[in-house]
């Protein structure tokens, strides 16, 4: 496949190409996101398979023995066993999860990241027939440009997403909650768990904010660029492309 150059502008496309349209991007970008989720399932299965989440045996002992038969509450509470667990439903091995989460941050940039250097494409992207290429040579990203380019497509768009950072701390907290909480506390309690898990816990909701203005700010520059390229594509120096007649916009 040639390469046709756009003189003036440092700008390079194969031949036979032209920038992706915001409907083909957002496409492959859904489906690229289901992908991801159902690859989060591995680090679930991780954290119990080596025991860095379990469950409490001493909680679920108080649990199957129920309410005392000679509580004079027993005929009314037999059916909610879970009113006498004291014990937290949960053993959590911090340290251990939070090194489960980095690796699952790790493998999405590698989905993303690792597909546009060694294809030029992730495999939804393939099938959408779309290329992730440098906007200067034409040619498949280098690892520092996939990098940079997950970080700020994905990295800070998906600020609330499983595989952040942000969320991974989250995450962690709720867990080191529930291990030291009474199971009775905040299963029969929904109202003020709710408040001490969103409160404290999960995500500040300015940063949720920050997450949906960056998405918004990237899509708003892609659809505003005569070739689509959004912020993160011109901090990456990277460009989006489909088969067709080459395209000759600028930048």
């Amino acid at each position: 496949m040639g390469v046709a150059t756009i003189t003036g502008h440092g700008t390079q496309l194969p031949g036979g190409m032209r920038a992706s349209s915001i409907g083909e991007r957002a496409g492959a970008c859904i489906l690229d996101a289901l992908v991801v989720s159902m690859l989060g399932i591995i680090p679930l299965i991780v954290a119990f398979a080596t025991g860095a989440v379990s469950l409490n045996q001493q909680a679920l002992d108080q649990w199957q023995a129920g309410p005392p038969r000679t509580d004079a509450a027993f005929d009314m509470l037999g059916s909610a066993p879970h009113f006498f667990v004291t014990a937290p439903l949960i053993n959590a091995n911090l340290g251990l999860v939070a090194a489960i989460l980095v690796f699952y941050i790790a493998l999405t940039a590698a989905y993303y990241a690792g597909s546009w250097v060694r294809s030029g494409a992730t495999p939804c992207q393939r099938l959408l027939k779309i290329n992730v290429r440098s906007n200067s040579t034409g040619k498949k990203l280098s690892a520092g440009q996939a990098l940079t380019r997950w970080a700020a497509l994905y990295g800070i768009a998906s600020t609330t997403s499983v595989g952040s950072i942000a969320t991974a701390v989250s995450i962690i907290h709720v867990l080191d909650w529930m291990a030291k909480t009474p199971t009775a506390w905040w299963l029969t309690t929904p109202y003020q768990t709710a408040n001490a898990v969103l409160g404290d816990a999960l995500i500040p909701i300015w940063l949720v904010w920050i997450a949906n203005l960056w998405s918004i700010v990237l899509l708003v520059t892609a659809a505003a660029h005569s070739r689509h390229r959004g912020l993160h594509d011109r901090i990456a120096g990277s460009q989006v492309l489909s088969p067709g007649p080459t395209t000759t916009a600028r930048g």
